[in-house]
């Protein structure tokens, strides 16, 4: 059966046809119907030079089995943006060569040097036939959705959707090959220096609480919900180390917008459920000071032990107001820091004369492996976090305010209150004699 109807406005003069109507009509009992189609397509050819056919749908499918590309698909295409723009998506279908690409105002891609959104193409990797034709329409709504909403991300189109290598592809059944891991981490770092300065602070955040996760997955797979798992179910449940899992892989996941949920599997991890440390005591401390060969390490260790200092927070050190120490821009921004000291370390010590050790780091998380590194070193059986959770427990015991002291370290006073489970014996019984002591004077 053949259905076709020929434009009344030809192009290039009058047109003979123009008036022609046929529908319904049966081949003739002399020709074959495989014969009869044939002399069908080729006057259908033929109207098609003349620029006046409007082809029906049942035609324009059946044609595109004959032929993918002709000189005169731009007509096809004119259509569907036509279609397009009248429903208001903001995306227009382009014909390079034998192949179909869509074109809009997008936000810049990843690693673009520009700021804004500005018109860009992208590529689908379906040929201009009419199925890839349909394909395109599709994504042209679908993408100008997701611009509306400003919910587009590149990193869907990384790669290009891959379809068979003929015409007879199907682009409708076509499944876009997923970027690799390590492609969505580039992409995801790049938009996460674009939000935020980069700078050592912010280097060391992405360091320990993003790329330290990131490492576990496997940088060669496409990143799928079933690699996402993989690492999350790695990690102990109820850990501190599961939580911070979850929150990064959310995160990257959220960014490639897969559909994974991660918040049922972060647990129950509380700081305050955590065991508590078996901290040394002051005098311990003074003597593995003293134990440290090298003086430039022995005055890092001082410090360390009186201000309660991060490792980093020993090279961004203000003395001009010694024995105030002002930090200049820690983990937690600039404070002022005084020193807890009741055993006399900062006279002893001759922390005024300062000979820190020449340390040089990319960032702070780098900085502070250093001082921990020394600390291994020399056999000092603690970490440097050590020194400045003793810090903690001796302001409590000398009876400072929580909330000066946690002002002091650069940490909330919520976070401050977890110390007091690591306080021992000894320790309540220091706080008991210098309440005792205050009220007797008074």
């Amino acid at each position: 059966m053949v259905e076709l109807l020929i434009c009344n406005q030809p192009v290039g003069g009058s047109n003979p046809l123009a008036s022609f109507k046929s529908r319904s009509h049966s081949c003739p009992k002399s020709l074959s119907p495989s014969a009869f189609w044939l002399l069908s397509k080729m006057f259908i050819t033929f109207i098609m030079n003349q620029n006046s056919l409007l082809f029906c749908p049942k035609i324009r499918a059946d044609l595109g089995q004959v032929t993918s590309v002709t000189k005169d698909f731009d007509c096809f295409v004119k259509m569907a943006n036509d279609r397009l723009k009248a429903s208001r998506v903001g995306v227009k279908i382009r014909l390079r060569g034998d192949r179909l690409g869509l074109r809009a105002t997008f936000p810049p891609k990843p690693g673009q040097e520009e700021k804004g959104k500005h018109q860009q193409d992208l590529a689908l990797g379906v040929y201009a036939n009419p199925a890839g034709l349909k394909f395109a329409e599709a994504e042209a709504k679908r993408i100008g959705g997701l611009l509306a909403l400003d919910r587009f991300s590149w990193l869907e189109f990384l790669k290009i959707p891959e379809t068979a290598k003929n015409d007879d592809a199907s682009p409708e059944n076509a499944k876009p090959v997923l970027p690799l891991v390590r492609e969505v981490i580039d992409a995801f770092e790049k938009d996460y220096f674009t939000r935020r300065e980069r700078n050592p602070q912010s280097e060391t955040t992405w360091k320990k609480h993003y790329m330290e996760i990131f490492r576990r997955l496997p940088p060669d797979r496409p990143l799928t919900a079933e690699v996402v798992m993989e690492v999350v179910k790695s990690t102990k449940p109820d850990t501190r180390i599961r939580q911070v899992c979850c929150t990064a892989l959310n995160s990257l996941a959220k960014f490639a917008q897969m559909e994974i949920d991660l918040k049922p599997y972060r647990g129950n991890h509380s700081a305050r459920k955590a065991k508590p440390r078996d901290l040394p005591n002051d005098q311990e401390v003074e003597e593995w000071r003293d134990k440290i060969p090298n003086v430039s390490w022995q005055y890092a260790y001082g410090f360390l032990a009186c201000y309660g200092l991060r490792p980093h927070e020993l090279f961004l050190m203000d003395l001009s107001e010694f024995p105030v120490v002002k930090i200049q821009a820690g983990k937690t921004g600039s404070r002022l820091v005084y020193p807890i000291d009741r055993r006399g370390w900062v006279e002893k010590w001759n922390l005024t004369a300062v000979e820190l050790p020449n340390c040089s780091g990319k960032n702070n998380c780098a900085l502070g492996e250093r001082v921990t590194q020394q600390f291994q070193r020399y056999g000092v059986p603690w970490t440097p976090y050590y020194l400045r959770h003793r810090y903690a427990i001796r302001g409590i015991e000398m009876g400072f305010p929580n909330e000066v002291v946690a002002k002091w370290m650069g940490h909330s006073i919520s976070t401050h209150s977890l110390y007091q489970k690591w306080m021992d014996e000894d320790s309540h019984h220091q706080v008991y004699e210098n309440v005792m002591a205050r009220q007797n004077k008074d």
